[in-house]
C-alpha cells in the first residue's frame, strides 16, 4: 500500500481528516504520523492535451508537457510550448506520470500545461517539495497500480484512493531541507561534469586542428591541420579488419569460457563495461582467430553506429560482436589516439557520412578502411592522448562523486521517508 500525506486545513492550519498510524503500518512509521487518502490531503489535476495546432517550439504560450519526455532528476526541462491551456500545474505541483512508464516525477518550477499523460499533485496544507520526495520514494509502489495489457497507465481513482503516511508540517520541511541539501550537492556535481565534458570537447577541437607543437597549419581535405600532420587512409594503417562473427543464442552461458563484447557494453566515448559482457559456451579452436587482443580497436557498424573503442584486457577471451568490426593497427599509430579522433564531433560526423540505410544506418569495413585521418608523429600522438586522459580521470572522478552522493541520497530518501533517521532535532 502507498502511502502519503493527509492533510485537510482546517482554520488553525493544523492537519484534519487524519488517522493514526494503521497497526500494521506502527513498525514502519513514527506513532505521530498521520495517515490518508490522497484525495483528503491534496488537489489532483489530471492532464487533457490540448490540440496540436496550438503547440510551438518557439517559445509562445506556456511550457507544455505531454508526458515524462522532459523530465530531469529534479525540474522538467520543455521543448514544447502551447497557446491553448486546458490544465495548468501551478509552480510547486508534484507532476506524476500516468502513463507508461508509471510514476516517474519531477517538481513544478513553474506554471505548466500538461498532457494526458501527466498529472499535477500538490498538497491543501503542507510542504510542496516533501510531497515531491514522497512520491520519488514510492515510485515503484506507483508502477505497481498501473494497469492496461499494452501500455501501463493510472487513472484519478487510483491517485485518490492511494493512502499515504506524512509527519507534522514541521517536521515535513526539516525532511524536505535535508533532501534538497543533498540534492543540490548531486546538482553541482552534474554541473562541474558538464562543464568538464565540454572542456573535453572543445580541447579535442582544437588539438586534432592545431596540435601541441605550436606550429603552422595547413588546409587538408579533410580539414585544417598542422603542416607536420600526414593524411592517410585508415586502411594504410591496418594490419587487419574482420567482422564480429556470429553464434546461436543458444551458447550463452552465465558460466561460460568466453566472453562477448557488443555495442551496449560501450558508452558513447568509447569506454568498454567490461562487468556487463556476457559469456557463451564455445569452441575455444573454431574462434581463436577472432579473439580480441591488446590495442584492437572496435568500431560498432550497425545501430548507434561510428563509436570507436579500444579493447585492453579481460580474464577470458573476448569475442567482438557481431555488430563490430574490429580493427588490428600498425606501430605506426597509437589505437589511443585514433579513438579519440574517432569519438571527436569532428570525427564522429565524418565516420557517420559513411553510414548507409534510410532506417537502420550501416558501417561497412570497406568504406572505414578508405577513411581519411590524420597521422602525426607518435610522441605529439603520445602527447595528445596524455592530455585527453587527464580530461577523463578528471571526468570519471567526478562520476564517481556523484554516485556516491546519488547512493547517499537514496539512503536518505528511504530513511528520512519512514521516519528511521528522525529529523526533529532538525525541526525550526
Amino acid at each position: 500500500m502507498l502511502v502519503s500525506k493527509s492533510v485537510a486545513a482546517d482554520s488553525a492550519g493544523e492537519l484534519s481528516n487524519t488517522s493514526q498510524v494503521s497497526n500494521k503500518k506502527r513498525d514502519a512509521y513514527p506513532l505521530h504520523w498521520t495517515e490518508a487518502k490522497l484525495e483528503q490531503i491534496s488537489n489532483i489535476v489530471m492532464g487533457q492535451s490540448p490540440s496540436s495546432e496550438t503547440y510551438n517550439k518557439s517559445g509562445q504560450g506556456l511550457p507544455f508537457l505531454q508526458g515524462k519526455a522532459d523530465f530531469t532528476d529534479l525540474y522538467p526541462i520543455p521543448s514544447t510550448y502551447c497557446t491553448n491551456p486546458l490544465r495548468i500545474a501551478e509552480q510547486g505541483s508534484t507532476l506524476v506520470s500516468v502513463r507508461a512508464p508509471v510514476g516517474s516525477c519531477n517538481l513544478a518550477d513553474q506554471n505548466y500545461i500538461i498532457g494526458r499523460g501527466l498529472a499535477a499533485i500538490r498538497l491543501k496544507y503542507g510542504d510542496d517539495r516533501f510531497l515531491f520526495y514522497l512520491f520519488l520514494h514510492k515510485q515503484k509502489d506507483i508502477k505497481a497500480l498501473g494497469s492496461g495489457t499494452i501500455f501501463e497507465s493510472i487513472n484519478k481513482a487510483t491517485l485518490t484512493d492511494l493512502s499515504v503516511v506524512i509527519p507534522p508540517l514541521p517536521e515535513q520541511r526539516a525532511i524536505a531541507r535535508v533532501l534538497q541539501s543533498a540534492q543540490d550537492t548531486i546538482q553541482a556535481r552534474l554541473k562541474e561534469l558538464e562543464l568538464e565534458r565540454e572542456r573535453k570537447a572543445a580541447l579535442m577541437q582544437y588539438l586534432f586542428t592545431y596540435g601541441t607543437r605550436d606550429e603552422l597549419t595547413k588546409q587538408t581535405d579533410i580539414g585544417e591541420a598542422p603542416a607536420s600532420w600526414n593524411v592517410v587512409k585508415l586502411g594504410q594503417l591496418c594490419n587487419s579488419s574482420a567482422f564480429g562473427p556470429r553464434f546461436s543464442s543458444t551458447c550463452y552461458d552465465a558460466n561460460g569460457n568466453i566472453a562477448t563484447l557488443r555495442t551496449t557494453d560501450l558508452d558513447d566515448d568509447g569506454n568498454i563495461n567490461y562487468e556487463t559482457m556476457p559469456f557463451a559456451q564455445l569452441d575455444t579452436d573454431a574462434f581463436e582467430e577472432h579473439f580480441l587482443q591488446a590495442g584492437d580497436l572496435v568500431i560498432t557498424r550497425s545501430g548507434t553506429c561510428g563509436i570507436a573503442s579500444v579493447f585492453t584486457a579481460f580474464s577470458k577471451p573476448v569475442l567482438p560482436g557481431a555488430f563490430l568490426i574490429r580493427f588490428r593497427l600498425s606501430l605506426q599509430i597509437d589505437p589511443v589516439f585514433l579513438k579519440y579522433y574517432l569519438n571527436s564531433s569532428m570525427g564522429r560526423k565524418r565516420v557517420l557520412q559513411l553510414a548507409t540505410g534510410a532506417i537502420q544506418k550501416n558501417l561497412t569495413g570497406t568504406s572505414l578502411r578508405m577513411l581519411d585521418i590524420f597521422l602525426p608523429s607518435k610522441s605529439e600522438q603520445a602527447e595528445i592522448v596524455n592530455i585527453l586522459q587527464t580530461c577523463d580521470s578528471k571526468i570519471k572522478a567526478l562520476e564517481n562523486e556523484i554516485a556516491l552522493h546519488e547512493e547517499l541520497f537514496r539512503a536518505l530518501l528511504d530513511e528520512l521517508m519512514t521516519g528511521k533517521l528522525s529529523a526533529l532535532p532538525l525541526v525550526e
